[in-house]
């Protein structure tokens, strides 16, 4: 359980995030224009969102001409400051022409960038399943993996969003492919048209806006219901070396911030549980789930201001569940009795458990490299390691139990009674068994020496392992930004 002293630490960091149903709620803090250039983008697992096939409905969703100043970055990615505090980028036009056909794309199979496959170390996302292998079989239950991740990482700003279809199958997947793929192609359109957001507030608006398109895309392709989490990162006009997060989340996907400087992980997203009565059902959703209208109960806008190195990253309950108490046996609730030996926590108890959890797991991570930092590369596998490893022997117990209910002479009822016994027998373990996808960025401005390109074999790929002794050492070249 969490000390006061620890508890006071998370709390303090909660009352500095300003959170609400609508963008109304969002202070207007004055933010540069976005830059345009691509440093680095990524989607998975897999083609991620490429793999969807755009039904008629929609058109073609371009990047916009947008006036000089506001377009790429100059030879080393920094800003050159004006008395006002403003960018200016020093190419000629016929360069920044360039770059923009380069990083476009007439076709909306890839919202409107050409490449998805630039994997850096300060933008990647990563997922995996946790699931067992089914019996006899290299497949594991719940295949295929239904969660989605994109991120866009240019040199002053950062598109990240992470969705995750509700249950199992292709149609789950392909919710969660038509919510990412719609939230950015909306999004690239709205935060690079002739009248930009000039604000935070009008980031999250548009961010909101883009949740609407999404639905509209999933509707359009017949498929289930998903969650969905986006955020925008965005420099901020009048403070040095601070940065405005902007987020919108609907359904159990969540936003959290790393602070290198702190070792403390919190989550942005924390008001989404509301007054929920269980800190794992967050309920809302996108796609037909009352009637042909989305869930938007949980709906949560939100603000926060992050600084230089810090490391934003959304997941799916695949990841944040297994930091939960309740989850890891550590704790009770009285709807989630586990075990009558272990204490009963409050929900807040609960949420506070779950940010220490995470920090303790970051900090031993962070420790164990040259420089005493995590990259958003880093932070990724450490936690894909981690939930892998803390479930490893709930899988292995089913994978080891379900010949018990492969008799052919078992009656149904028989069968039916034994499945139940294996499922609570599993509940003595610890974990939770899911997908689990991870996307993260580090804040601070990116140049041409960001690029990462030894990632770029990995990208497109459902899960990426490393032994103790493969493990790539991305702080070797002390360019981490």
């Amino acid at each position: 359980m969490a000390s006061k002293a620890e508890t006071r630490t998370f709390q303090k960091i909660r009352d500095t995030i300003t959170s609400g149903n609508s963008p109304g709620v969002i202070p207007k803090v004055p933010i540069k224009p976005f830059k345009l250039s691509i440093l680095g983008a990524g989607t998975g697992p897999l083609t991620g969102l490429c793999e969807l096939q755009i039904k008629p409905g929609g058109s073609a969703t371009l990047l916009p001409q947008i006036s000089d100043e506001k377009i790429g970055d100059d030879s080393d990615g920094s800003w050159d400051e004006d008395d006002d505090g403003e960018g200016k980028d020093a190419r000629k036009p016929a360069e920044k022409a360039t770059d923009m056909k380069r990083d476009s794309s007439l076709t909306p199979k890839y919202t409107g960038i050409s490449n998805w496959d630039r994997p850096i170390k300060q933008a990647y996302g990563e997922a995996t399943t946790l699931y067992e292998h089914k019996l006899g079989s290299s497949e594991r239950h719940g295949d295929p993996i239904a969660d989605v991740y994109a991120f866009v990482a240019r040199p002053n700003n950062a598109i990240l969003a992470i969705a995750d279809g509700c249950n199992w199958g292709p149609k789950s997947r392909q919710a969660a492919r038509c919510a990412v793929h719609g939230s950015i192609e909306k999004l690239q359109e709205l935060l690079f048209s002739e009248t930009p957001p000039q604000n935070t507030q009008d980031v999250v608006t548009s961010i909101r806006r883009s949740f609407d398109h999404a639905q509209e895309l999933i509707m359009r392709h017949e498929s289930t219901t998903t969650s969905l989490c986006v955020a925008v990162v965005c420099s901020l006009a009048k403070s040095k070396g601070e940065w405005g997060l902007c987020v919108v989340s609907v359904g159990n996907s969540s936003c959290f911030v790393w602070q290198n400087r702190t070792g403390v992980a919190y989550e942005v997203t924390f008001a989404a549980v509301g007054s929920t009565k269980d800190a794992l059902d967050y309920g809302g959703c996108l796609g037909p789930s009352i009637g042909d209208d989305p869930d938007l109960s949980n709906l949560i806008c939100c603000y926060a201001t992050v600084s230089d190195d810090d490391v934003i990253f959304l997941t799916t309950d695949g990841i944040s569940d297994n930091f939960d108490p309740v989850t890891l046996l550590q704790g009770s609730t009285e709807i989630q009795n586990v075990s009558p030996t272990l204490p009963l926590l409050t929900q807040d108890q609960r949420e506070t458990g779950k940010l220490l959890n995470l920090s303790n797991v970051l900090q031993k991570a962070r420790s164990q490299r040259r420089n005493d930092h995590l990259s958003a590369l880093a932070l990724n596998e450490a936690l894909v390691e981690y939930v892998s490893e803390m479930t490893e022997a709930k899988q292995t117990f089913l994978e080891r139990s379900w010949h018990n209910v492969n008799d052919p002479d078992l009656t149904t009822e028989e069968r039916a009674a034994k499945e139940k016994e294996i499922f609570q027998l599993a509940n003595g373990y610890p974990g939770k068994l899911d997908h689990a996808t991870v996307v993260a960025y580090q804040v601070g401005v990116l140049s041409e020496r960001s690029r990462y390109t030894k990632a770029k074999a990995f990208l497109f790929s459902p899960t990426v392992r490393f032994g103790r002794n493969e493990r790539r050492d991305d702080d070797d070249d002390g360019d981490d930004q």
